[in-house]
């Protein structure tokens, strides 16, 4: 701790002088794969990104070489930011005590060399999907990408307006390609420096890339807007990308930037960094409205737009027609202006541009549609989604289509998303696809066309899932006629079987009777992708498992998917995201995400009215696991693992009222966890033998701050086990809250920010409830507390 700076130290009290950092960072990373327009992106979002609705982030986004271009989106991530972020990186970027948290897009072409409109296209597409910091946006690429970064922002005319630069704060091209495509060279550098970008250019010693001109004239144009870093990793040729971003195994190089030794993400945090010459404007931003249709005979409609501008004042309008037939444009300066001459059946693009006070541009586009008259669009069926399971590559789409008001005149199928494969027959209603060959979902989408011209279509899922298990066989578990899943076993699957839900959304899952053996435990898995379920189904669950032993249910089956399941109720907050109960022990449950519920996880059994076998005198639940689970955004408990109370009042079968406990657990594990944004509690166990609780990541717990149910992780009473190498951070409660019987350990935590509640009083940081109880409710307690730092607590530390 002697390099931590003296106003942390000062704030910082440990009941010894050591901790160990024993996070994992790859734990907390992740990026998601989504299509932008045709083309592929990984996006990591910051931790906080849903907690703070209103904020904007910086963002990173990085084009790859020539040789991961295409439709194999694992290529994007194969180096660059997704690389480092596969590898642990967290997108924070540390700048002396302060951290910088980034959006970063890994952005895939689906072919080599695009130009500045196919990539301002996809950028546009991403500043409305995510809040994305207009000023601080930033590209990087290699090779092939570093040319497409500079050629976007040598995109516009000499002198401007700088629709393209203007958009971008700065450009890191690690080794990249001359980008002598926009004349002249390297004049049009001039648009870029004088909107205020800088560049930052590495050339290998070996591998000339004429770096140094386009860097000389940046600083030409505009002094300290360019640097120029020759380096010699390797040979010194074109290669060694990992050494500039970090990943596959390496972390980035530091370099002397601005006259600080760091790496490009702390050189990017830095910026817009203030240079000389004039003050960096921000541009604009337009508002083109909501897109229009109409129906012939109507030929005249209006467009109302808008702009605004972050630090000055629109100037001026500017209207054009980018595409579609021709119609004309009554009042093309104005804000809002008349569109007629819409004669022509089909689709019109029309583009408003904003100019502000220091001269940056803004632009959006708005597409007005005009619906032939009296003429129904026809409606496609691109048949019932499908799953296989390799060897097998081919198969058919069976489509069909039909018009109100005429005939289908002909039929069309496109590839939307997926690895790529093959149509063999692409204008018949019928198809096979073949070279489906790699794991995961393609979507096709059959389009089909009436005599009216008028269109329709609908889009089938095929799903290439993983092989069979080796240990037993691979079962797709059935889809029940309401399109959820309720599944009772009757020993279809069999202990040492793969159960194997297709990837897709549900309103429901529910599992009965899975039960496996010791030695060979039933696996419940997703194939193909994600298997997402919606909640707001008329029951109190997402997933629910019951009566089901020795079983493991992971979202691991599909390669490049985080959490393979994942609960997110509609609406948020009325429902748990898994619910295991009602005699079900020795289990497992990994890489699961639960989202906008009431409880993560809710584990346990209720006891029930002449049910011995819910009372703890019935039996024990023993040897339960839940790991590496990404729970967010909950009403109440993140994790709620086994009931807590002592005794319930309930009626045996004679009718006769009687007290008894709550079933308890021998052998609970939670671990390697990340829990963000609970109402109530993170994680909150009980556990009469051996519960271990470490390796997770609690922050932001308590959010409804209750005055209870707050802690970030609670041991309940007459437990006992250990609680350690645990983070918790910014709580309204305490950050450890121990209760229970016999021996607890409490060690290698570190506690943050913890118990500000809000009154003068506030909480701990670490509690432990030792007072005495009647019927030996704390017999033979001993806590041992050791190596635990603890960081600006609410009230006392321990």
């Amino acid at each position: 701790m002697k390099n931590l700076p003296k106003s942390f130290l000062k704030k910082a009290l440990t009941t010894f002088f050591l901790f160990s950092c024993f996070f994992n960072s790859a734990l907390f990373a992740q990026q998601s794969l989504i299509n932008v327009q045709g083309w592929n992106a990984y996006v990591h979002l910051p931790w906080d990104y849903y907690s703070n609705p209103t904020a904007t982030y910086p963002t990173i986004i990085f084009m790859p070489g020539i040789g991961e271009v295409g439709k194999t989106a694992s290529l994007v991530i194969k180096n660059g930011p997704g690389a480092y972020i596969t590898q642990g990186w967290n997108g924070d970027v540390k700048i002396g005590v302060d951290s910088v948290k980034f959006i970063v897009i890994s952005l895939q072409p689906d072919k080599a060399w695009p130009v500045e409109t196919e990539i301002d296209k996809r950028i546009q597409h991403l500043k409305k999907k995510y809040r994305i910091d207009n000023s601080r946006l930033h590209l990087t690429g290699l090779s092939m990408g570093g040319w497409a970064s500079t050629t976007f922002v040598t995109g516009d005319k000499y002198g401007g307006p700088y629709t393209y630069a203007n958009q971008i704060a700065s450009v890191v091209e690690v080794e990249g390609v001359r980008p002598d495509d926009n004349a002249p060279y390297p004049q049009l550098f001039d648009n870029f420096a004088k909107s205020g970008g800088r560049l930052l250019g590495f050339e290998q010693i070996n591998d000339g890339r004429d770096i140094q001109t386009r860097v000389d004239r940046m600083n030409y144009t505009r002094a300290g807007s360019g640097i120029y870093v020759s380096t010699s990793f390797g040979s010194g040729g074109h290669c060694c990308w990992a050494q500039f971003y970090g990943g596959n195994g390496t972390t980035p190089n530091n370099f002397n930037l601005d006259g600080i030794n760091q790496n490009i993400y702390q050189w990017i945090a830095r910026n817009p960094a203030p240079v000389s010459g004039p003050p960096q404007n921000m541009p604009p931003v337009a508002n083109a409205g909501t897109d229009i249709t109409i129906v012939s005979p109507a030929s005249t409609t209006t467009l109302y737009g808008s702009g605004t501008d972050p630090n000055g004042t629109i100037s001026s309008y500017s209207w054009t027609q980018i595409s579609g037939a021709k119609a004309k444009i009554k009042s093309a300066n104005s804000a809002n202006t008349a569109i007629t001459g819409l004669d022509a059946a089909g689709s019109y693009v029309f583009r408003l541009t904003v100019t502000d006070n220091a001269g940056a541009t803004g632009y959006d586009d708005v597409t007005v549609t005009v619906a032939a008259a009296g003429n129904i669009s026809p409606v496609a069926d691109a048949g019932s989604n499908m799953t296989m399971v390799p060897p097998a590559s081919t198969t058919t789409l069976s489509g069909s289509g039909t018009d109100a008001d005429g005939s289908v005149t002909s039929y069309s199928w496109a590839q939307i998303s997926g690895a790529s494969a093959k149509i063999v027959s692409s204008k018949n209603a019928t198809t096979s696809i073949t070279g489906l060959n790699s794991i995961g979902s393609c979507i096709f989408r059959l389009t089909v066309t009436d005599n009216g011209g008028a269109t329709g279509f609908n889009d089938v899922t095929v799903t290439v899932a993983t092989a069979i298990n080796a240990s037993g066989k691979r079962k797709m578990i059935p889809v029940s006629p309401d399109g959820g899943i309720y599944f009772i076993n009757h020993g279809y699957l069999q202990p040492g079987d793969t159960g194997c839900i297709a990837s897709g959304s549900y309103p429901y899952i529910s599992l009965d009777g899975v039960v496996g053996t010791a030695s060979q435990p039933i696996t419940i898995t997703n194939c193909g992708g994600q298997v997402i379920n919606s909640g707001n189904n008329g029951t109190s669950y997402c997933y629910r498992i019951v009566n089901s032993r020795y079983f493991k249910f992971t979202g691991t089956g599909a390669p490049g998917v985080n959490y393979g399941f994942k609960a997110y109720w509609k609406g948020g907050f009325t429902g748990a995201g898994m619910s295991v109960r009602d005699s079900s022990s020795d289990y497992e449950i990994d890489h699961f995400e639960a989202q906008n519920v009431q409880n993560g996880f809710l584990c346990k059994n209720d006891p029930y009215d002449c049910d011995p076998a819910s009372w703890s005198t019935g039996w024990t639940i023993k040897n339960i696991s839940f790991h590496d689970n990404y729970v967010h955004h909950t009403s109440g408990e993140g994790f709620y693992i086994i009931n807590t109370s002592a005794t319930v009042t309930v009626k045996d079968c004679n009718g006769n009222y009687i007290t008894v406990e709550p079933v308890k657990a021998n052998g609970v594990k939670v671990y390697n966890n990340i829990c963000d944004s609970t109402g109530w509690d993170g994680i909150q166990v009980a556990a009469s033998t051996n519960a271990q609780i470490y390796n997770n990541k609690v922050t932001n717990y308590g959010l409804y701050n209750l005055s209870s149910q707050q802690a970030g992780i609670l041991l309940g009473g007459k437990s006992d086990g250990s609680i350690y190498n645990n983070y918790v951070s910014n709580g309204t409660g305490e950050g450890l809250e121990i209760f229970g019987t016999k021996r607890i350990y409490i060690y290698n935590n570190i506690v943050a920010n913890t118990g500000w509640d809000g009154t003068s009083v506030r909480q701990d940081a670490i509690a432990i409830d030792d007072r005495p109880q009647p019927y030996n409710f704390y017999g033979g307690l001993q806590v041992y507390v050791l190596n635990n730092t603890v960081v600006n607590p609410g009230r006392n530390a321990v």
